[in-house]
């Protein structure tokens, strides 16, 4: 059972290739953002950390981590985005890792693909026998996001400055799919690929 991971920027359409890897394929995904938020819900491993970091003034009144406020110190000190980062890729791997060997043990799947927008904080060199690039031009993500998400031109504009390089993803990958030309050309490139 070969283990894929699936990865490309905001907007590129990794979601719908992994859904045609599921419907065409018979494909288990592992979605790490699912992931990453889940382990950051009141008891799980990386929102004790971060509690135990930052104290109760980065909870909601709910009780939950305040998204909005961690976010703001993620994207305003290298460090401390370093360190949040810490409280939450490792747990994410080892989630991921338990997840593919009770797939594996389960056989229920022909593939596992392993979803995610940060392919070298997934590790998925490690684990993967094959890394898919999703692509796409700016201009079609930057229509997708608005169309999709309702965010500004320039909210967009800035997302995209802040993903990696077409070169750093295409530099972990072993494949490429260029996701411009709707669901049966992902097919076809899908079929070759696999």
């Amino acid at each position: 059972m070969k283990v894929i991971g699936m990865t490309g920027g905001v907007g590129s359409g990794k979601s719908t290739v992994c859904q045609v890897m599921k419907e065409q394929f018979h494909a288990a995904i592992i979605y790490t953002d699912e992931v990453a938020r889940n382990l950051m819900k009141k008891g799980e491993v990386s929102y004790n950390l971060v509690l135990s970091h930052y104290g109760a003034d980065i909870l909601a009144e709910d009780g939950e981590i305040d998204r909005p406020k961690l976010a703001q110190i993620l994207f305003s000190d290298e460090t401390e985005r370093e360190r949040i980062n810490s409280f939450s890729h490792p747990y994410v791997k080892e989630y991921v890792l338990n997840k593919i060997a009770e797939y594996k043990k389960a056989g229920e799947a022909d593939y596992i693909v392993v979803e995610t927008a940060l392919p070298y904080e997934a590790c998925l060199t490690e684990f993967c026998d094959d890394i898919i690039y999703v692509t796409v031009s700016d201009e079609v993500r930057t229509q997708r996001l608005m169309e999709s998400r309702g965010y500004s031109e320039e909210k967009v504009r800035n997302m995209l400055k802040s993903q990696l390089s077409e070169e750093a993803f295409k530099a972990v990958c072993t494949k490429v799919l260029k996701n411009d030309k709707g669901i049966e050309a992902i097919k076809e490139q899908l079929q070759e690929i696999l």
